[in-house]
């Protein structure tokens, strides 16, 4: 959570993005092969991250407890955000993302096109 709030103190969305994901994928990486170390995401992150990057990893750390069958820490319910925030993709204009945007981050006012979630 350090790194995503220095890059994105930096105004640097693209690069908050990637660590967000990257977050998610150690995560998923965690519950699929470590599950006794589920219990270090209880944690709550620090206050001192934008609200809508909180509300993303919120978001993801949700998800992925969901599709391994665990519960969610209790951190990762948080409310919507106020506005919506589409994170702006190349070749789609704002009304295609939220189409594409699963209904687990649209619920959450968190509008991605499907394709920007996908890591390899």
């Amino acid at each position: 959570m350090e790194s995503i709030r220095r890059a994105d103190s930096k105004h640097d969305d693209d690069w908050t993005y990637a660590l967000a994901l990257e977050a998610r994928d150690r995560l998923r990486d965690t519950l699929h092969r470590h599950r006794s170390l589920a219990a270090t995401w209880e944690i709550q992150p620090p206050a001192n991250v934008a609200e809508r990057w909180r509300a993303l990893l919120a978001a993801f750390v949700s998800h992925e407890f969901t599709e391994a069958g665990l519960p969610a820490p209790p951190w990762t319910e948080a409310p919507k955000l106020a506005t919506e925030w589409v994170l702006d993709t190349p070749r789609l204009s704002a009304s295609e993302i939220k189409g594409e945007t699963p209904d687990w981050l649209a619920e959450r006012n968190i509008f991605i096109a499907e394709k920007d979630l996908v890591t390899l």
